[in-house]
């Protein structure tokens, strides 16, 4: 490849380094989601990617623009070829930006010139292919590593919150089958990105997206819906069609690069707190942050209640010291801000019943009646204990948000 790839620099005649510019960046997609990667021959645009078993190739054109143009097609769609499109804005900066686009959609989306005398011309216009859904969404054309669906699910929830929210919006229904050839994958698999969404929905009392997804031949839903009524689905359908979804920030942005999830963006704030404003930034939604900082706190509380060591996961929860409502963006997700606690001493802890002492001693209010044996236990017995925090100083609890916490409370 010619040596003009590694400059910033472009001018509007050196249309080969443009195409370059645009082929390295899409290259360097590639590699980072396992495939390897044929490069074309000069003045090529379709790369081939094969994944690292041998088993698949895929073809994909790459189209490389300085800014953010029309594409010109030529007379016909049949020179529209390749499984997947990729245009590349922007190439002449340090942040280009693709827009991926599988070869069908690419086709549907194309126009007539109406410029042309004989309207013969077919173009791929900025407008229409300059689309959220289809931004960096390298997701669509998957993994060549094999890597394991679970690696990659909250991508593909990513991709069909925009197809569900689509159907909602036309007022339509999709099938499982028809889910799945949308996201490329086998359809039993959507019930772990359907259970995804629909969690989102629960934990933010929306409408369940993911009722318009039912079986072709019985028009059922999965067993794993839970979010409505399953016996009488109309009422939730209309519910969600009439919801206003274009108000909603897509909750699973974060993974539209088909590499970021939860986890590596949790793993990378217990390593770094301080990251924790950049973290935020990506992930963006209340929900989903919420989600992060929890994962955040398994990681560096050991999977256990800090007041009374529960360490059953499903019942821990992750608590702001400094309330969600009046932290920062950097303290609604770094972990010093938090405590992992079971439900129950989450709530207490909260309505400020109990709290953590400046040398990490827990404290309970004199408000706490010694009512049951319960009582006792759960909250009397532990005034004073050790609270159980985390053993790096980098994740302890900040001394004085709980100084606040325990003031604010009269603890």
């Amino acid at each position: 490849m010619a040596n003009t790839l590694s400059s910033n620099k472009i001018t509007s005649q050196d249309k080969g380094a443009v195409r370059d510019k645009g082929l390295e960046y899409c290259h360097k997609q590639l590699v980072s989601l396992g495939w390897d990667v044929e490069l074309p021959e000069r003045k090529g645009q379709l790369l081939i990617a094969r994944s690292k078993d041998g088993t698949r190739s895929i073809e994909i054109k790459v189209n490389a623009s300085r800014t953010h143009t029309d594409v010109k097609i030529g007379s016909s769609l049949d020179v529209v070829t390749g499984d997947f499109w990729v245009l590349v804005n922007d190439v002449a900066t340090s942040s280009p930006t693709a827009f991926v686009l599988p070869l069908q959609e690419a086709k549907e989306r194309t126009a007539k010139d109406p410029r042309s005398r004989d309207n013969a011309g077919y173009w791929l216009t900025s407008r229409v292919y300059r689309q959220e859904q289809f931004r960096e969404a390298w997701g669509q054309i998957g993994r060549g590593d094999n890597m394991p669906l679970a690696d990659k699910k909250e991508e593909m929830a990513w991709r069909a919150w925009h197809k569900l929210t689509e159907c909602a919006a036309q007022k339509e229904t999709i099938t499982y089958g028809e889910l799945a050839a949308h996201l490329g994958t086998h359809h039993r698999p959507i019930r772990y990105v359907l259970d995804l969404i629909q969690q989102y929905c629960l934990a933010e009392n929306l409408p369940p997206l993911t009722i318009l997804v039912h079986n072709k031949t019985t028009g059922v839903l999965g067993s794993g819906f839970i979010a409505g009524d399953a016996n009488n689905p109309q009422t939730s359908i209309e519910n969600v069609w009439n919801h206003d979804w274009g108000s909603i920030e897509n909750p699973f942005e974060y993974a539209s690069d088909g590499v970021t999830t939860i986890d590596t963006i949790a793993t990378s704030i217990a390593a770094t707190p301080d990251s924790a404003d950049e973290a935020f930034a990506k992930v963006k939604v209340r929900g989903t942050a919420q989600l992060v900082f929890r994962q955040a706190l398994l990681k560096t509380y050991g999977g256990q209640c800090a007041f009374c060591g529960l360490k059953i996961e499903e019942a821990l929860e992750a608590a702001h010291i400094i309330p969600w409502a009046e932290a920062s963006p950097r303290q609604r997700l770094d972990p010093r801000n938090g405590v992992l606690l079971c439900a129950t001493h989450h709530k207490l802890f909260d309505k400020g019943y109990m709290s953590i002492g400046s040398s990490g001693e827990i404290l309970c209010s004199d408000r706490v009646k010694n009512r049951s044996p319960a009582d006792k236990v759960i909250a009397l017995d532990l005034h004073g204990v050790r609270a159980r925090l985390p053993k790096q100083v980098i994740h302890q609890p900040d001394n004085e948000a709980l100084r606040k916490h325990r003031e604010k409370y009269g603890l």
